[in-house]
């Protein structure tokens, strides 16, 4: 759920303040300029270090549906090979982004030496964040739901839909 900063402050009885200090201290997270309480919660009570925090899968799951088509879609090669990158690593896999002669680029993932998968071509990026999103969503849904492990919430948002995506 998100609300107003204003409404945030007056929820929490703690009057104004300033967005930079207290979301740099992980106090809590905003998107768009409004304050994702689910996440606020988890980062307020949890130990870890800021941005992350422990949930089931199906959590997870649920954390990365809200989000979607929140993230701004970018033509820029290098934002594109980061978000696979961290999609990739925050699910279990090794990523590889490698951009071949004819300037496409190439996407690998591979797993235990054992599972590895190859996208090619200008639609690579968004190909494999639909793979990685659909094994994300499976083990959430249907294999382990309630299995906890720590997140980390900037490798989560990686593997939300973009506003173009349909």
């Amino acid at each position: 759920m998100f609300i107003d900063i204003e409404e945030y402050a007056r929820r929490i009885a703690e009057g104004d303040f300033a967005s930079s200090s207290t979301s740099a201290d992980g106090v809590f997270l905003i998107f768009d300029g409004k304050v994702d309480l689910e996440t606020t919660a988890y980062l307020k009570h949890s130990c870890h270090e800021p941005y992350t925090a422990e949930m089931c899968w199906s959590q997870a799951v649920a954390w990365v549906i809200t989000r979607d088509r929140m993230i701004k879609p970018s033509v820029d090669l290098n934002i594109n090979i980061s978000r696979v990158v961290k999609a990739a690593r925050e699910i279990g896999y090794d990523a590889e982004v490698n951009i071949n002669e004819k300037q496409y680029p190439v996407v690998f993932f591979k797993r235990n030496h054992s599972e590895d998968h190859h996208f090619y071509g200008n639609e690579s990026f968004s190909v494999a964040i639909d793979r990685l999103r659909a094994e994300f969503f499976y083990i959430g849904l249907y294999a382990n739901p309630d299995l906890i492990r720590k997140w980390n919430f900037e490798r989560l948002k990686c593997l939300c839909l973009t506003g173009a995506s349909l």
